[in-house]
């Protein structure tokens, strides 16, 4: 694989310094045939995992459950994956009942006044009922840009106006400013040390393409700052992986203590990046400090499960859901690679992962990115395409 690992090189240098690239060496016969020139597998359908996802994780109320936890738990995470999903399906049925049940179970009846509780579940003594009632930011950005965005396309005007509220409700309470940067907190209380003068930030909580709309469309200058601190948080990365969790002082320095190892919550900030490096040159430039994905993908077959973002080490195959988000960042830097995990997502037995709630979601994510269900303009608006049969719902 050495000519591959050359062809990594040279992309990720003309990143870098945005220069040129020489023209890759043929690498054909080391890399496996590309599943969408062969006849297409059903785990490469975006509306494959749709259906899969409505059947098995959401319930008649629109309730998106986690069958994994034994309090049968949902998140406002979950609420509003499904709602982003059933958007790009064009399933308004579905995305109706989702908002309903996300309103009237964690936000206390009313969206207007209340960001969404992130965790609902079972208790011990059987009582159904929020199980914490702090706010999760990323799933709130991402319910905001489908309401706005459902508002537009489905011509909603209610809709679009909720979005409005919940965009402002979020810079009310999840976006800090802090030093020169205006930081988005990961929920509304518990992430800002006055004491000891830190801030606890998750990079994968910045949707890039989502803050991009927010900053064009809705006129409040704090949402462009936002977007603009995601690059600040990424410079201190510098071993080719992303973080789950970095702990800051309000100097700008990195604190002492941080947790290095990176998965659940890394994943994602690969699949934000690379869906805005498709119309921000910065954002594209900045895909170079990946570097650790596409040498993971070549060495191990797989992206990889467990990595350390402050050494550059990594181990053990990631499950299916992590070779579906690394696509779109694949795609860019090294499309051999892209054609390999491609190969595993259409070759993995389904049943390893039918029942796995974040592997269908990121399968989602990826293969609605790769197919081109899922995509964005340079605006951050949602580029639908339900002309399209794997993408949009039908229903029987």
């Amino acid at each position: 694989m050495s000519a591959l690992r050359h062809v990594i090189a040279l992309v990720l240098l003309g990143l870098l310094c945005g220069c040129g690239q020489a023209e890759p060496e043929n690498t054909a016969q080391s890399t496996p045939s590309d599943p969408r020139l062969m006849a297409k597998a059903e785990a490469l359908v975006f509306q494959h995992h749709y259906q899969r996802m409505v059947k098995r994780f959401v319930d008649e109320q629109g309730r998106v459950i986690d069958h994994s936890d034994e309090r049968l738990i949902s998140t406002s995470e979950g609420q509003s994956y499904a709602m982003l999903f059933a958007l790009v399906a064009n399933d308004e049925a579905l995305f109706a009942k989702l908002l309903e049940w996300t309103e009237n179970n964690l936000a206390q009846g009313d969206l207007t006044t209340h960001l969404p509780a992130w965790l609902w579940g079972r208790t011990s003594d059987g009582q159904w009922q929020i199980l914490d009632d702090n706010s999760a930011s990323d799933a709130d950005v991402i319910l905001a840009y489908a309401l706005l965005q459902a508002g537009e396309l489905w011509q909603a005007p209610r809709y679009r106006a909720l979005g409005e509220r919940l965009a402002w409700l979020i810079l009310a309470r999840e976006v800090e400013l802090i030093g020169s940067h205006h930081w988005l907190l990961p929920g509304y209380f518990g992430f800002v040390d006055r004491s000891e003068q830190t801030v606890k930030l998750n990079l994968s909580y910045y949707a890039l393409p989502l803050l991009k709309y927010f900053a064009n469309a809705l006129g409040a200058a704090e949402w462009q700052q936002v977007y603009e601190s995601a690059t600040t948080l990424l410079n201190y990365h510098q071993q080719g992986f992303a973080s789950d969790w970095i702990v800051l002082k309000h100097t700008g320095e990195l604190a002492e203590q941080q947790q290095a190892e990176a998965d659940y919550d890394a994943i994602r900030v690969y699949f934000w990046w690379a869906l805005a490096a498709q119309h921000d040159a910065n954002a594209k430039a900045q895909l170079a400090r990946f570097v650790g994905v596409p040498t993971a993908v070549e060495n191990l077959g797989s992206m990889a499960q467990h990595t350390n973002w402050l050494t550059g080490a990594y181990a053990e195959h990631g499950p299916i859901g992590f070779s579906a988000a690394v696509l779109p960042l694949l795609e860019q830097v090294a499309p051999e690679l892209a054609a390999v995990e491609r190969q595993r997502v259409a070759a993995m037995n389904p049943a390893s992962y039918a029942d796995n709630y974040y592997d269908t979601m990121l399968l989602l994510y990826g293969i609605g990115a790769d197919q081109g269900c899922l995509n964005f303009n340079a605006s951050g608006e949602l580029k639908t395409d339900w002309n399209n049969p794997e993408c949009a719902y039908v229903s029987n």
